[in-house]
C-alpha cells in the first residue's frame, strides 16, 4: 500500500460518513442504513486499489518517472526512511493497543461473572445478571438486569431482535476498522452510529411485533437511567440514544428518491480515486505525471521503493568536494528495464552543471540488480525509466 491509497482509505471514510449524515441519518430505511455503515468502509478500503479507469488498450511507448530518490552528504538512512520507520512502528504498537482492548471486551462480555441461566427464548439463551442495572445481549445470548425482571416480556423482544439480527457481528468489524485506523475520528463516530441504527432496528422490531407504542416508550424511560453497559454489547437501556430512538420509532420503514444520490456520488469517488492513484508519490510527497501509463504492471526495483532506498543510502557516496562546498544537485537518469529484468541504456537524460553529480547518479544506477519487469497483457515487456537523484546536505 502506497502513502497516496493510505490517504485516500481516509479521505474516503470521512467522504462516506458526510454522505451518510446527509443523505441516510433520518432515513427510516434502517436496514438499507445498516447495508451502508457495513460496505461503507470496505468500499472505503478498496476503491484506492481499482484499476484506473482511464487505462488505455493502445500501446505504443512505455516510460515512466519514478519516486525521486534523496542522497544525503551525512546520512546512511534517509531522513524520509527514518520518519516513516518510527511513524509505521507508533502506529503499529497503538493499532495492536486496539485490538488487545477489543479482545478483553470480548471476553468480559463472554464470561459474566454474576450472570445465572434463566432460560432459553425462541433458541436464544437468557441470563439473569445479578446486581446490575443495565440488561443487553451478546452473539446469541440475552442478560436480563435484576432490577428490569418486571419488564422482561419487552426486554427480551428487543434484545432478540438484536440476536437475530446478528448485530455483534457488525460491531466487531467496526471495532477491528477503528483498531486499524484510530487516529480517523470518523472510525470512532462510524462505530457510535452503527450501534445506534441496531437500537432503531431492535425498536422497529419489537413495534412490529404489536407491543403498544406507549407502553414500549413508557419502559424505555423507566429503565434507562444510572446504567452500564459493554461496549461491545447491544443494550436495551442505553440512554445516550433514547429520545432519538422514541421519534424514530413513529417514523415508516421506506426507501426514498434521495438514496438514488449515492449513485452519482459512488461513480463520483470511484472516478476521482482511481485517477489519482494512477500517479505515483516521491519520497517527497511531490506528483509526478507518468507518460504513457498503459501497462497492466508498472516495472519494479525488487523490494518496492523502501529497498531501493535502502540501495542508495547504502551504495552511494556523495562527491566530497561538492559537499566540502555545500553544494547540491539533481540528476534525472533514464534506463530501460528489460522483458527479463535486467537494465540496459543507462544516461543522464537531465543533468546537473556539476559532472561529479552525474558520474555517482549513473555509476550507482549501473549497480542496481535486475527489476521485475512491466506486465501487459500477461506477459512481461520492456519499459523505460526516469528517475530523479536529489543530491541534498543533511
Amino acid at each position: 500500500m502506497s502513502l497516496l491509497q493510505f490517504i485516500l482509505i481516509q479521505l474516503n471514510l470521512v467522504a462516506f460518513f458526510v454522505v451518510y449524515q446527509l443523505i441516510n441519518r433520518k432515513s427510516s430505511h434502517l436496514n438499507f442504513n445498516r447495508i451502508y455503515l457495513i460496505l461503507g468502509p470496505i468500499i472505503a478500503i478498496a476503491l484506492p486499489f481499482t484499476p484506473s479507469l482511464y487505462a488505455s488498450t493502445t500501446v505504443q511507448n512505455y516510460v515512466f518517472e519514478l519516486p525521486a530518490i534523496e542522497v544525503l552528504a551525512n546520512s546512511s538512512v534517509s531522513e524520509f526512511t527514518s520518519q516513516f520507520s518510527w511513524s509505521l512502528l507508533i502506529y503499529v504498537a497503538i493499532t495492536i493497543g486496539f485490538i488487545i482492548v477489543l479482545t478483553r471486551q470480548l471476553k468480559n462480555a463472554s464470561n459474566l461473572r454474576d450472570a445465572k441461566f434463566m432460560s432459553n427464548y425462541k433458541g436464544v439463551d437468557v441470563y439473569l445478571a445479578e446486581n446490575r442495572e443495565s440488561s443487553f445481549s451478546f452473539f446469541s445470548s440475552i442478560y436480563i438486569g435484576e432490577a428490569h425482571l418486571e419488564h422482561a416480556e419487552i426486554i427480551l423482544l428487543h434484545e432478540y431482535a438484536h440476536c437475530k439480527q446478528h448485530h455483534t457481528f457488525d460491531l466487531i468489524y467496526l471495532n477491528l476498522v477503528k483498531a486499524l485506523f484510530w487516529f480517523n475520528p470518523i472510525t470512532h463516530l462510524w462505530l457510535k452510529t452503527a450501534k445506534e441504527n441496531h437500537e432503531y432496528l431492535a425498536d422497529q422490531y419489537v413495534i412490529n411485533e404489536s407491543v403498544d407504542f406507549e407502553k414500549y416508550a413508557t419502559t424505555l424511560l423507566e429503565v434507562s437511567f444510572n446504567c452500564s453497559i459493554p461496549s461491545i454489547s447491544n443494550g436495551f437501556n442505553a440512554p445516550s440514544v433514547l429520545l432519538k430512538r422514541i421519534k424514530k420509532m413513529k417514523h415508516k420503514n421506506k426507501i426514498h428518491m434521495k438514496h438514488l444520490v449515492l449513485i452519482p456520488v459512488l461513480a463520483g469517488m470511484l472516478i476521482t480515486t482511481t485517477s489519482m492513484t494512477n500517479y505515483p508519490i516521491s519520497v517527497k510527497n511531490e506528483l509526478h505525471l507518468s507518460i504513457g501509463e498503459q501497462v497492466d504492471q508498472k516495472a519494479e526495483y525488487v523490494g518496492g521503493m523502501d529497498a531501493m532506498i535502502a540501495f542508495f543510502n547504502k551504495k552511494m557516496e556523495y562527491p566530497k568536494n561538492l559537499a566540502q562546498q555545500n553544494i547540491e544537485g539533481k540528476v534525472f537518469v533514464e534506463f530501460t528495464v528489460k522483458a527479463d529484468g535486467s537494465l540496459e541504456d543507462i544516461h543522464v537524460l537531465r543533468a546537473d552543471e556539476h559532472k561529479e553529480f552525474n558520474d555517482s547518479a549513473v555509476r550507482l544506477v549501473k549497480q542496481m540488480p535486475n527489476w521485475n519487469p512491466a506486465i501487459k497483457d500477461g506477459k512481461k515487456v520492456s519499459s523505460k525509466m526516469q528517475l530523479p537523484i536529489m543530491f541534498r546536505l543533511s
